[in-house]
Protein backbone atom coordinates (compact mmCIF):
# COMPACT_ATOMS: atom_id res chain seq x y z
CA UNK A 1 0.00 0.00 0.00
CA UNK A 2 2.98 2.58 1.10
CA UNK A 3 4.42 1.92 -2.91
CA UNK A 4 1.22 2.63 -3.91
CA UNK A 5 0.00 5.84 -2.12
CA UNK A 6 3.45 7.18 -3.13
CA UNK A 7 2.69 6.88 -7.02
CA UNK A 8 -0.62 8.80 -6.29
CA UNK A 9 1.39 11.44 -4.55
CA UNK A 10 3.54 11.70 -7.46
CA UNK A 11 0.73 12.33 -9.85
CA UNK A 12 -0.77 15.05 -7.04
CA UNK A 13 -0.23 18.11 -6.03
CA UNK A 14 0.49 19.69 -2.84
CA UNK A 15 -2.63 21.00 -2.18
CA UNK A 16 -4.20 17.76 -3.06
CA UNK A 17 -5.38 15.51 0.06
CA UNK A 18 -4.53 11.49 -0.22
CA UNK A 19 -6.85 9.18 2.44
CA UNK A 20 -7.15 5.55 2.99
CA UNK A 21 -10.66 4.81 3.02
CA UNK A 22 -10.22 1.23 4.45
CA UNK A 23 -9.25 -1.81 2.52
CA UNK A 24 -7.73 -1.09 -0.64
CA UNK A 25 -9.88 1.98 -1.63
CA UNK A 26 -8.40 5.82 -0.93
CA UNK A 27 -10.57 9.23 -1.53
CA UNK A 28 -8.07 11.82 -3.34
CA UNK A 29 -9.40 15.38 -2.91
CA UNK A 30 -8.56 17.97 -5.85
CA UNK A 31 -8.51 21.35 -4.65
CA UNK A 32 -9.09 24.28 -6.76
CA UNK A 33 -9.95 21.86 -10.37
CA UNK A 34 -12.79 23.69 -12.08
CA UNK A 35 -13.10 21.42 -14.94
CA UNK A 36 -13.72 17.79 -15.82
CA UNK A 37 -11.08 18.28 -18.22
CA UNK A 38 -8.75 18.84 -15.49
CA UNK A 39 -9.86 16.10 -13.43
CA UNK A 40 -9.70 13.52 -16.52
CA UNK A 41 -5.63 14.73 -16.55
CA UNK A 42 -5.32 13.97 -12.94
CA UNK A 43 -7.44 10.23 -13.43
CA UNK A 44 -5.45 9.39 -16.68
CA UNK A 45 -1.75 10.17 -14.90
CA UNK A 46 -2.58 8.05 -11.84
CA UNK A 47 -3.81 5.40 -14.00
CA UNK A 48 -0.82 5.46 -15.74
CA UNK A 49 1.78 5.11 -12.81
CA UNK A 50 0.03 2.15 -12.27
CA UNK A 51 0.98 0.43 -15.63
CA UNK A 52 4.35 -0.34 -14.10
CA UNK A 53 5.20 -3.00 -12.15
CA UNK A 54 5.71 -2.64 -8.51
CA UNK A 55 9.08 -4.51 -7.23
CA UNK A 56 8.52 -5.73 -3.64
CA UNK A 57 11.25 -7.56 -1.97
CA UNK A 58 12.13 -8.72 -5.92
CA UNK A 59 8.79 -9.92 -6.65
CA UNK A 60 7.19 -8.21 -9.77
CA UNK A 61 3.43 -7.51 -9.12
CA UNK A 62 0.95 -6.11 -11.63
CA UNK A 63 -1.71 -3.62 -10.13
CA UNK A 64 -4.60 -1.46 -11.36
CA UNK A 65 -7.31 0.95 -9.90
CA UNK A 66 -10.76 2.06 -10.98
CA UNK A 67 -11.51 5.53 -10.51
CA UNK A 68 -14.81 7.00 -10.13
CA UNK A 69 -15.24 11.35 -10.11
CA UNK A 70 -17.76 13.23 -8.82
CA UNK A 71 -17.02 16.85 -9.02
CA UNK A 72 -18.53 19.99 -6.88
CA UNK A 73 -21.34 21.48 -6.67
CA UNK A 74 -22.49 19.63 -9.98
CA UNK A 75 -22.66 16.20 -8.19
CA UNK A 76 -23.28 17.43 -4.45
CA UNK A 77 -22.28 20.42 -2.16
CA UNK A 78 -21.20 18.32 0.65
CA UNK A 79 -18.37 15.26 1.47
CA UNK A 80 -20.60 12.20 2.23
CA UNK A 81 -22.86 13.07 -1.23
CA UNK A 82 -19.84 13.60 -3.12
CA UNK A 83 -18.28 10.26 -1.49
CA UNK A 84 -21.37 8.15 -2.60
CA UNK A 85 -21.57 9.66 -5.98
CA UNK A 86 -17.79 8.63 -6.82
CA UNK A 87 -18.17 5.30 -4.86
CA UNK A 88 -20.93 4.59 -7.69
CA UNK A 89 -19.17 6.27 -10.90
CA UNK A 90 -15.88 4.23 -9.73
CA UNK A 91 -18.27 0.51 -9.41
CA UNK A 92 -19.24 1.69 -12.86
CA UNK A 93 -15.77 1.86 -14.22
CA UNK A 94 -15.43 -1.77 -12.41
CA UNK A 95 -17.91 -2.95 -14.40
CA UNK A 96 -16.44 -1.23 -17.62
CA UNK A 97 -13.12 -3.32 -17.02
CA UNK A 98 -10.06 -2.47 -14.31
CA UNK A 99 -7.82 0.60 -15.11
CA UNK A 100 -10.27 3.01 -16.26
CA UNK A 101 -12.19 6.43 -14.75
CA UNK A 102 -16.11 7.06 -15.10
CA UNK A 103 -17.58 10.49 -14.09
CA UNK A 104 -20.95 10.33 -12.24
CA UNK A 105 -23.65 10.29 -14.13
CA UNK A 106 -27.27 10.28 -12.96
CA UNK A 107 -28.21 7.14 -14.90
CA UNK A 108 -25.73 5.25 -12.42
CA UNK A 109 -27.33 6.41 -9.59
CA UNK A 110 -30.78 4.96 -10.91
CA UNK A 111 -28.93 1.98 -11.58
CA UNK A 112 -27.53 1.58 -8.34
CA UNK A 113 -31.05 2.35 -6.31
CA UNK A 114 -32.54 -0.04 -8.75
CA UNK A 115 -29.95 -2.50 -7.85
CA UNK A 116 -30.48 -2.34 -3.91
CA UNK A 117 -34.24 -2.78 -4.52
CA UNK A 118 -33.79 -5.61 -6.18
CA UNK A 119 -31.34 -7.54 -3.87
CA UNK A 120 -34.00 -6.66 -0.91
CA UNK A 121 -36.67 -7.63 -3.38
CA UNK A 122 -35.05 -11.05 -3.62
CA UNK A 123 -34.31 -11.68 -0.06
CA UNK A 124 -37.71 -10.87 0.61
CA UNK A 125 -38.79 -13.78 -2.31
CA UNK A 126 -36.65 -16.24 -0.55
CA UNK A 127 -38.60 -16.16 2.27
CA UNK A 128 -42.36 -15.62 0.94
CA UNK A 129 -42.09 -18.38 -2.01
CA UNK A 130 -41.74 -16.10 -5.00
CA UNK A 131 -39.78 -18.36 -7.26
CA UNK A 132 -41.27 -20.99 -9.25
CA UNK A 133 -40.16 -23.50 -11.18
CA UNK A 134 -41.32 -23.98 -14.94
CA UNK A 135 -40.80 -27.64 -16.87
CA UNK A 136 -40.42 -27.12 -20.41
CA UNK A 137 -39.72 -30.65 -21.86
CA UNK A 138 -37.72 -32.69 -24.02
CA UNK A 139 -38.68 -34.84 -26.33
CA UNK A 140 -36.89 -37.33 -28.90
CA UNK A 141 -36.68 -36.20 -32.64
CA UNK A 142 -37.52 -39.44 -33.73
CA UNK A 143 -40.28 -40.07 -32.39
CA UNK A 144 -41.44 -37.20 -30.18
CA UNK A 145 -41.44 -38.68 -26.94
CA UNK A 146 -41.07 -37.34 -23.45
CA UNK A 147 -37.36 -38.16 -22.42
CA UNK A 148 -36.58 -35.34 -20.08
CA UNK A 149 -37.16 -32.15 -19.06
CA UNK A 150 -35.47 -28.98 -18.03
CA UNK A 151 -36.48 -26.58 -14.69
CA UNK A 152 -37.00 -22.82 -15.50
CA UNK A 153 -36.73 -20.94 -13.29
CA UNK A 154 -39.56 -17.88 -12.75
CA UNK A 155 -39.80 -14.85 -10.46
CA UNK A 156 -43.16 -14.16 -10.10
CA UNK A 157 -43.95 -11.07 -7.26
CA UNK A 158 -47.28 -10.95 -5.31
CA UNK A 159 -48.68 -8.03 -7.55
CA UNK A 160 -48.12 -10.38 -10.86
CA UNK A 161 -44.91 -9.29 -12.46
CA UNK A 162 -42.26 -11.52 -13.80
CA UNK A 163 -38.63 -10.29 -13.07
CA UNK A 164 -36.57 -11.74 -16.02
CA UNK A 165 -33.92 -14.01 -14.77
CA UNK A 166 -31.88 -12.03 -17.02
CA UNK A 167 -32.23 -9.24 -14.60
CA UNK A 168 -32.13 -10.69 -11.59
CA UNK A 169 -29.43 -13.72 -11.68
CA UNK A 170 -26.12 -11.47 -12.47
CA UNK A 171 -27.12 -9.64 -9.51
CA UNK A 172 -27.46 -12.83 -7.43
CA UNK A 173 -24.28 -13.96 -8.26
CA UNK A 174 -22.74 -10.70 -7.48
CA UNK A 175 -24.44 -10.83 -4.04
CA UNK A 176 -23.86 -14.43 -3.14
CA UNK A 177 -27.88 -14.98 -3.08
CA UNK A 178 -27.45 -17.29 -5.95
CA UNK A 179 -26.23 -19.86 -3.55
CA UNK A 180 -29.85 -20.18 -1.73
CA UNK A 181 -31.67 -19.62 -5.03
CA UNK A 182 -29.60 -22.53 -6.47
CA UNK A 183 -30.46 -24.89 -3.41
CA UNK A 184 -33.70 -24.20 -3.36
CA UNK A 185 -33.86 -24.77 -7.31
CA UNK A 186 -32.26 -28.13 -6.58
CA UNK A 187 -34.62 -29.11 -3.24
CA UNK A 188 -37.45 -27.89 -5.76
CA UNK A 189 -36.88 -29.96 -8.73
CA UNK A 190 -36.35 -33.16 -7.03
CA UNK A 191 -39.61 -32.33 -4.62
CA UNK A 192 -41.06 -32.50 -8.24
CA UNK A 193 -39.40 -35.42 -9.57
CA UNK A 194 -40.71 -37.43 -6.44
CA UNK A 195 -43.93 -36.43 -6.39
CA UNK A 196 -44.22 -37.13 -10.14
CA UNK A 197 -42.79 -40.81 -9.44
CA UNK A 198 -45.44 -40.82 -6.27
CA UNK A 199 -48.14 -40.51 -9.22
CA UNK A 200 -47.27 -42.53 -11.52
CA UNK A 201 -46.03 -40.85 -14.19
CA UNK A 202 -42.94 -42.10 -16.07
CA UNK A 203 -39.61 -41.31 -14.51
CA UNK A 204 -37.44 -39.19 -16.81
CA UNK A 205 -34.64 -36.64 -16.33
CA UNK A 206 -34.84 -32.95 -15.04
CA UNK A 207 -31.84 -30.79 -16.09
CA UNK A 208 -31.27 -27.85 -13.75
CA UNK A 209 -29.05 -25.19 -14.77
CA UNK A 210 -26.37 -24.23 -11.96
CA UNK A 211 -24.20 -21.43 -11.13
CA UNK A 212 -20.78 -21.07 -11.83
CA UNK A 213 -20.70 -19.49 -8.54
CA UNK A 214 -22.36 -22.49 -6.90
CA UNK A 215 -19.31 -24.78 -8.58
CA UNK A 216 -16.60 -22.49 -7.03
CA UNK A 217 -18.20 -22.63 -3.41
CA UNK A 218 -15.23 -25.00 -1.59
CA UNK A 219 -18.10 -27.65 -0.22
CA UNK A 220 -20.11 -27.91 -4.01
CA UNK A 221 -22.95 -28.61 -1.33
CA UNK A 222 -25.21 -27.22 -3.86
CA UNK A 223 -24.20 -29.08 -7.14
CA UNK A 224 -23.76 -33.02 -5.13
Amino acid sequence: MIAVVQRFKDCLRETDTISRQGGDEFIILLSDIDSPVAAASVANKILNSMTQTFNIQGQQINSSVSIGIAMAPIDGADFDALLQKADIAMYNAKERGRGRFSFFRQDMNDAALHRHHLVNAMHKALDESQFQLHYQPQTSIQDNSLIGSEALLRWIMPNGKSISPVDFIPIAEETGLIMPIGEWVIDEACRQARQWDARGLPSVPISVNVSGVQFERQDRKSVV
